[in-house]
């Protein structure tokens, strides 16, 4: 899914979904999103899915590396900046609530 905020509005500009997709499809399948789309901010992924967010940071030429991550996770929350400003691909821990 590939959304926009406009006005203080979230709108889906983009959406699909696969049945039993391949994984390496699937990155492929985000990169051509991503080039059709232009300008994308973040890409958000399950954190249990490590093998998913490790290939997507390398695809986008991102610092995969774990402890690298954790610590830049962490010097956001003390120093309460935007993980969205420090990574473009954002582990996911916590379940959205969509209302």
């Amino acid at each position: 899914m590939v959304t926009q905020l406009v006005n203080g509005r979230i709108e889906v500009i983009h959406a699909e979904e696969h049945d039993r997709p391949n994984f390496s499809d699937m990155i492929q399948e985000i990169w051509n999103i991503k080039n059709k789309c232009g300008y994308i901010s973040n890409i958000y992924v399950d954190a249990a899915n490590p093998e998913v967010w490790e290939a997507l940071k390398r695809e986008f030429s991102e610092t995969y590396n774990e402890l690298y991550m954790k610590e830049t996770i962490s010097r956001c929350k003390q120093y309460n900046l935007h993980i969205e400003d420090n990574m473009v691909v954002v582990q996911n821990h916590y379940p959205f609530n969509l209302l």
